[in-house]
């Protein structure tokens, strides 16, 4: 089973101003009780002046039920990021017709593990941490949960002004 996000992530303005809105698209495609609901919030980044670092967190939420025992617990579930229109997850760009403005999007505050599938170097992050019987959600409950996407717009990239954007999918496998 799987549910979906779709992440916009926009940079505007002087200087170039880059802000991370997210977006809700869908919840769960499967016929069983068990669904999980997604929702963000967006992340500023500030005014990008090119010398610096840019850094910003945006927040994926989301609430998982369980209606009875044929369902997953979900313990497993795990969350998976698109690498965006650039097609790599090594370097995320956003657009603004021909220019591009690098960025990525990391697992922790640390930014040193890419977020992305699992694949080329880039790790989910397990969704749905284990609860003290060993399942995360017992028969008919449910349970809120909160991630962090800890975006990066690396230095020295000398852009044209404007506004610059990117859609990222994001996935709850369960």
């Amino acid at each position: 089973m799987k549910a979906y996000l779709w992440i916009g992530v926009h940079a505007r303005a002087a200087g170039c101003i880059a802000v991370c809105t997210l977006a809700l698209l869908l919840s769960s495609r499967d016929a069983r009780s068990a669904t999980c609901s997604l929702s963000a919030t967006g992340a500023a980044f500030g005014a990008y002046l090119n010398v610096l670092n840019e850094s910003a967190v945006a927040t994926i939420s989301g609430t998982c039920s369980r209606g009875n025992g044929a369902d997953p617990d979900m313990t497993a579930a795990t969350v998976s990021l698109s690498p965006g229109t650039s097609a790599s997850y090594m370097t995320r760009q956003m657009a603004q017709g021909v220019n591009r403005l690098n960025y990525n999007l990391y697992t922790s505050a640390a930014r040193a593990v890419i977020w992305g599938n699992g694949t080329g170097g880039t790790a989910t992050v397990a969704g749905l941490a284990v609860q003290g019987n060993g399942r995360f959600l017992n028969v008919n409950s449910s349970r809120n949960f909160s991630l962090s996407a800890y975006g990066r717009i690396p230095a020295d990239q000398f852009v044209a002004l404007g506004s610059y954007s990117d859609t990222i999918t994001v996935t709850i496998t369960y």
